[in-house]
């Protein structure tokens, strides 16, 4: 949390007793010179929607937030903050931290975001942390490698009993030997000359956009999820004049606020020569740690299931001002399939799960570039991702 939301923080402490939520925000939103859309205040670096409750036990009679304002301001800590008349009471209220939509949700589904959540909807403990300030940074930081989308399934599945569109991924017996090819076909791509023309497209890219990637990394230094989104896209998109308008954006401190591009396999999709390929980009600053968000288990072996298909990762190391290096790695490499978990409780009952990485799998190949597939290791990896019992 940077000194600005510290601040924001220590303000709403101070004002302890206040009792109107009018007030209260009138005076949060001139001290920070807050925006506003809809019931919610913002700036760049954080968002918050103030509720009032006469009650003790903190009951909010009305709506909180509508769903699709939590996705506006999912990308930067969004507060809900209830004034009561003896206490103001602050909680995160990101995607990560909502169980259901309890208002309006008849309609709900993963590609018709409507609905409104409740106070009651927030979850206020959180795998064993408690929502509260002294969490917020780390609760946040967990947050920011699951993201807007890959917590909608699980809310869609928990509001009132809808089936999400997402389903397990159920494979023929083609499909599943197709599945457990990957890895000799990774090699293969590995060691041809299409990966390496694919490198030097991805490089050349990563090149023609330097100076504004270090923009964003000195901007965001905290802000894994906004800063990673952001340097994925100006790594994949050829909109200059979308970029032109981010990059004004960023630099006059304002919210980024229509970067809402739904999670799919890879950043960037390519055919070239034989190959279907998906290229997921990952960036890490040096400076901090991180255990990035990886693939949708299902995703990834619907798209295995294709005869050419080929799965990748594009490494974005920043270290520094001017430092900035990249590789081009298969997921089944050693160095990466030793340091990859997978997480259940992002996705919803009827999901796999979801990849995660260890930060230190990516710092590897700044020492070791050698391409180490071990294809029968990494076989096994595949098989125990499909035979895996429900959830």
């Amino acid at each position: 949390m940077n000194k600005k939301i510290n601040s924001f923080i220590q303000l709403i402490e101070e004002n302890a007793g206040i009792g109107q939520k009018e007030t209260l925000a009138k005076i949060v939103q001139e001290y920070f010179n807050l925006e506003k859309k809809g019931a919610v205040l913002y700036c760049k670096d954080f968002a918050v929607r103030f509720c009032s409750t006469k009650k003790k036990s903190l009951s909010v009679a009305n709506t909180v937030m509508a769903l699709k304002h939590i996705r506006t301001f999912d990308n930067i800590p969004l507060f809900v903050c209830v004034v009561a008349p003896d206490r103001n009471v602050l909680c995160l209220a990101n995607a990560t931290f909502i169980k259901k939509v309890s208002h309006s949700s008849i309609n709900l589904t993963e590609d018709n975001i409507v609905g409104n959540i409740n106070y009651s909807d927030i979850i206020k403990e959180y795998h064993g942390i408690a929502n509260v300030a002294a969490n917020y940074e780390e609760l946040f930081e967990i947050h920011s490698q699951i993201g807007f989308y890959e917590n909608l399934s699980r809310i869609v599945l928990a509001t009132a009993n809808i089936v999400p569109t997402g389903k397990r991924f159920m494979p023929t017996i083609e499909q599943r030997d197709i599945i457990l090819d990957a890895p000799r076909r990774a090699y293969e791509f590995m060691n041809s000359a299409t990966y390496l023309d694919l490198k030097a497209d991805l490089d050349n890219r990563t090149a023609s956009v330097k100076k504004d990637l270090q923009v964003i990394d000195e901007k965001y230094p905290s802000n894994v999820n906004i800063r990673g989104r952001l340097i994925e896209y100006f790594i994949a998109s050829n909109d200059d004049k979308h970029k032109d308008k981010l990059m004004k954006k960023i630099s006059n401190d304002e919210l980024i606020d229509d970067l809402l591009t739904k999670d799919g396999l890879g950043d960037y999709s390519i055919k070239k020569g034989n190959y279907i390929i998906e290229t997921d980009i990952k960036s890490k600053d040096m400076k901090y740690n991180s255990a990035p968000k990886g693939y949708n288990v299902d995703k990834l072996l619907s798209f295995l299931s294709k005869p050419e298909s080929i799965y990748l990762l594009y490494i974005v190391i920043m270290n520094g001002k001017n430092s900035l290096k990249t590789d081009l790695v298969s997921i089944f490499q050693k160095q990466i399939l030793d340091k990859t978990r997978i997480q259940h409780h992002w996705a919803g009952r009827n999901s796999r799960g979801v990849a995660q990485f260890d930060g230190q799998a990516l710092e590897y190949f700044l020492k070791d570039d050698k391409i180490k597939i071990e294809i029968e290791k990494a076989k096994r990896y595949l098989i125990d991702l499909l035979d895996e019992d429900d959830y």
